[in-house]
């Protein structure tokens, strides 16, 4: 079970690239697709991944950039509903790590695959939803949470709908209930004193019942 589940569901993307040096870039992302059950088409992902022209050169023929670009391209052609990115950055220079964040965002958005970034690159984290901080003291480790102001809006949403039931609950369980209750109350005296007012004057005509 644990091994069918990393086997479909979850991707890792390593800091090392861990290409097959004689393959080529298509052949190094069949290796992952003729083992997974409901691969990705080879060329959508190239294309997302910006590699289609490069699908016939080795790893050697490409930039530290490119080479982890297939490696992500690798994990997402198995079309993994998680994807763990460990120091994904961590060997590339300031300009290809830039266009790698862009990429991991771009399949986020494009495939739906929750994205975890591992990172010592703080600047990373103002492109996520939600982010963790892990510290060591005294050899235990404490988490701090933080929110993205995208997620915070959309938290403030979900409790501004949810405040907006309860009232309408309400309304309609409660208030509603009590004003037919009024209104019946109305109409009953109203026909009360008609009666009461007709048979005043019945009387003071002469005319017992």
């Amino acid at each position: 079970m644990l091994t069918d589940y990393r086997k479909e569901d979850v991707g890792f993307v390593f800091q090392f690239y861990n290409l097959i040096p004689d393959l080529t870039v298509a052949e190094n992302i069949e290796v992952m697709s003729d083992i997974a059950e409901n691969p990705l088409n080879i060329d959508e992902v190239l294309e997302a991944m910006g590699m289609e022209k490069y699908r016939y050169r080795f790893p050697k023929e490409l930039s530290g950039g490119q080479q982890q670009r297939v490696a992500i391209a690798r994990v997402i052609i198995k079309n993994p509903k998680l994807l763990l990115c460990d120091e994904l950055t961590g060997a590339l220079d300031t300009k290809s790590s830039k266009t790698v964040l862009e990429f991991i965002e771009k399949i986020n958005k494009l495939y739906k695959a929750t994205t975890v970034i591992i990172t010592h690159n703080e600047a990373i984290a103002k492109m996520a939803d939600r982010v963790i901080y892990i510290k060591a003291v005294n050899e235990k480790y404490y988490m701090r949470t933080y929110i993205s102001a995208k997620e915070n809006m959309r938290i403030d949403m979900v409790k501004m709908q949810a405040e907006m039931f309860s009232i309408i609950s309400y309304i309609i369980l409660v208030v509603m209930p009590l004003i037919v209750v009024v209104i019946v109350s109305i109409v009953i005296n109203r026909k009360v004193k008609s009666e009461q007012k007709l048979i005043g004057i019945l009387t003071a005509l002469g005319y017992k019942k």
